[in-house]
């Protein structure tokens, strides 16, 4: 236990005890609700996540208004993934050690290392330099803050959003979150697989690509960091892309 950083309870528990309560107001379920869902998924798994953690954040593929970044940064701490600097960190290292010692979440471990252990393990947390986010988020207090207010500003938003509606609370924001934040773990598991012997082989599974936001283009992605498109070619479809063509690129 020793080993297991305090974001198992903090963040990893109520992540998934919450949807279990979740099921006593599926009585009150409608199709109202599943298009709440719907819209905060997209919100904060799609914009949130893919877009703004890892897009803009980790690549730097687009840009926005200084308003619109610290909006759609606090929207990205909703996943529960971390703050914008945090996601940066980890992401950056991931591409410069793929699947190799200095990755934080390679599959060599195996399957829970590579989808959830990574994120508890603190000897592993210990290991992300925080030095490859860059001087731009390292000197922006806003980005300190929501790194170093990050558990408290999840609490009470997550509060606040009981407060106002606590059916919304239940039936569209708690699966919502849930489902945002295994975007990362499916991505890191299923298109990072062993191929012969200890060889990893990075793949596109096109069939993940809208619960991931076109995260799943794994290889395209990979291959082209700085191309905000995964998609190589008709029968691709990067989700994310389409989702930034009809919001962040006109803010």
């Amino acid at each position: 236990m020793k080993n297991i950083h305090p974001q198992t309870l903090f963040i990893l528990f109520p992540l998934y005890t919450l949807p279990c309560f979740s099921i006593y107001y599926l009585g009150n379920y409608s199709f109202n609700y599943f298009i709440g869902f719907l819209l905060t998924w997209i919100l904060i798994g799609g914009i949130g996540l893919e877009l703004t953690h890892h897009r803009y954040w980790a690549h730097q593929q687009f840009k926005v208004h200084k308003l619109t970044e610290w909006i759609i940064s606090y929207i990205g701490c909703l996943s529960l993934h971390g703050s914008p600097l945090f996601w940066r960190s980890h992401h950056i290292m991931h591409h410069r050690y793929t699947d190799v010692d200095g990755d934080p979440h390679s599959p060599v471990k195996g399957f829970f290392h590579s989808t959830i252990g990574w994120s508890i393990d603190k000897e592993n947390l210990n290991k992300i330099n925080f030095k490859y986010a860059g001087k731009k988020m390292l000197t922006d207090p806003y980005q300190l803050a929501l790194q170093k207010y990050y558990y408290f500003i999840v609490y009470l938003s997550f509060f606040s959003v009981y407060l106002i509606s606590s059916s919304f609370f239940w039936l569209c924001f708690v699966p919502a979150v849930f489902i945002a934040f295994h975007q990362g773990p499916l991505v890191n598991w299923f298109c990072h697989r062993k191929g012969k012997g200890k060889e990893i082989k990075i793949s596109n599974l096109n069939n993940l690509s809208l619960v991931t936001w076109g995260l799943s283009l794994h290889n395209n992605h990979h291959n082209n960091p700085s191309s905000i498109n995964f998609s190589s070619s008709e029968t691709t479809v990067d989700f994310g892309y389409w989702l930034y063509k009809l919001t962040l690129k006109h803010v």
